[in-house]
């Protein structure tokens, strides 16, 4: 019925043209199977395609008999890509002049496909750097790719990238391309974000999808979850599914859905917005808990899912003055991923917990990390927020005005920043706390911040110790010592 509905918005007209357009999404399309008519949905949300060659001529001479003289829409870019470098013959004068780009190598270190090594590449870049200047274009790298099943590829990912880079010290390389296959999201921006960090290169991801048998189902709900995060990360700069292994009606019905898949998503059709694109209702004031009927993903992670929260709330200082200090606060998305909804308040802290010392490995990490310290807070938020821009609001809360922040878009963000001033109040100690929701199944509660001191206020008590009792406590204990050493002095 999932599947049957979608289709059903196809055949009635529903173009993504409707849709917020992407600047990043293309479609990779294999020359033999494609079709004139399989371009027409396009509409505005795929901006760029390739097939793997210098020209879309096999598509206009095998697949496009009843009209010779067919070309793209207008605003859909055509890459040419370098599949492999057979000799400089191959490539004098046949790349076009228009378009903006020229792919590298295709998966260089498989032995089935380009079989380069990174000596090999390096020795014949500079010609494609030749080709570039010559049609003025930027040069995309070659695009090494995990090894996945192949025993004898030329390393993997990070092995080809690192030796062809230290081999071709000082050549152009504006851009870098992988493909990887995986049904795992996370995996997927782990790989992505670490390939940035290692390069600092921003992406093209040119093959993805959900590998092998798995349901179509199972692979529209993956690009529902992966297509905002890759549109939500600054380090992808384009990136192209391509349903490999499925030369089927399953294979048509994908590529055509993965083209419509923003227009879905934008309706709300796949789940993936917080029921409330106007932001937080205010029945979320008290427990800052969606009202969506399900738990959070501290609570009850679902599969492919952290448990740990991946966000962070970073204030921009850690102390203020109650009568004139501005806090600016960044709301941050981690590891490629990001947030469609948040709630943000500030509360009064009421001591710090005992705990024991913990360790968390955090997701994508091998590392453990120290679970961080715990506090207790007063029930209802303190001061007020400012926002910069339309992404985010301040509202009221507990009759408060401006008392907490939330989304007022559905839009998907990685990094909001907001401002709180505590309004001339002697707060003491705050702290910021937030609910972060990802799809309307899928939020996490309780995201903590550090402590933000008042210079002007006292520190924080450990909870279960009462201030005057132990105080009264310590006095007793000085005059008992006094009186000891006094009675000790005259016996």
């Amino acid at each position: 019925m999932f599947l049957v509905f979608m289709i059903g918005l196809v055949c009635l007209g529903l173009t993504s043209g409707e849709s917020r357009p992407s600047i990043k999404k293309g479609a990779a399309l294999t020359p033999s199977v494609n079709f004139c008519s399989d371009y027409s949905p396009w509409g505005e949300d795929v901006t760029w395609w390739y097939d793997w060659g210098h020209w879309p001529m096999y598509e206009r001479r095998n697949n496009c008999t009843a009209n010779p003289e067919w070309t793209p829409p207008d605003h859909i870019e055509y890459v040419p890509m370098q599949w492999k470098w057979w000799s400089r013959t191959n490539v004098t004068d046949r790349f076009p002049s228009t378009g903006s780009y020229i792919l590298g190598f295709n998966e260089p270190n498989h032995r089935g496909q380009a079989d380069m090594t990174p000596a090999e590449a390096a020795l014949v870049w500079p010609e494609m750097e030749a080709e570039a200047r010559r049609t003025g274009k930027q040069l995309v790298s070659p695009a090494a790719v995990p090894c996945g099943s192949e025993l004898n590829c030329h390393g993997d990912a990070f092995e080809w990238f690192n030796e062809f880079f230290d081999l071709c010290q000082g050549c152009q390389v504006d851009y870098l391309a992988t493909h990887f296959y995986t049904c795992n999201p996370d995996s997927m921006m782990d790989f992505l974000e670490a390939l940035w960090l290692a390069y600092e290169k921003p992406i093209w991801l040119t093959e993805f999808a959900c590998p092998g048998g798995d349901s179509t189902v199972r692979q529209l709900n993956y690009m529902a979850e992966l297509l905002p995060r890759l549109e939500a990360a600054s380090f992808v700069f384009r990136y192209s599914w391509h349903t490999f292994n499925c030369f089927s009606i399953k294979r048509t019905i994908l590529t055509k859905m993965y083209m419509y898949i923003t227009l879905l998503i934008t309706l709300g059709t796949l789940g993936v917005v917080w029921s409330f694109p106007n932001g937080a209702p205010q029945q979320a004031c008290d427990t800052m808990m969606p009202r969506h009927g399900k738990y959070p993903q501290n609570w009850q992670p679902l599969p492919n899912s952290p448990k740990e929260p991946p966000f962070e709330i970073v204030p921009l200082k850690n102390e203020y003055v109650h009568d004139r200090d501005e806090v600016h606060i960044q709301l941050r998305a981690l590891w490629g991923g990001y947030y469609s909804g948040v709630l943000i308040q500030a509360r009064k802290v009421k001591c710090r917990e005992i705990t024991d010392p913990v360790t968390t490995p955090f997701p994508g990490y091998s590392t453990a990390a120290p679970h961080p310290i715990t506090y207790r807070v007063h029930d209802d938020p303190v001061g007020e927020f400012r926002t910069y821009d339309d992404r985010m609001s301040a509202v009221t809360c507990w009759n408060r005005q401006r008392s907490a922040a939330t989304h007022t878009t559905r839009n998907w963000k990685i990094n909001e920043t907001i401002s709180w001033t505590s309004k001339n109040a002697n707060l003491g100690p705050v702290l910021f706390r937030g609910t972060f929701v990802r799809q309307q199944e899928v939020f996490w509660i309780e995201v903590n911040s550090t402590i933000v001191t008042d210079k002007n206020a006292w520190d924080i008590p450990t909870c279960g110790v009462d201030r005057h009792l132990s105080s009264a406590l310590l006095y007793s204990a000085a005059a008992f010592i006094v009186y000891s050493i006094t009675w000790y002095r005259h016996h």
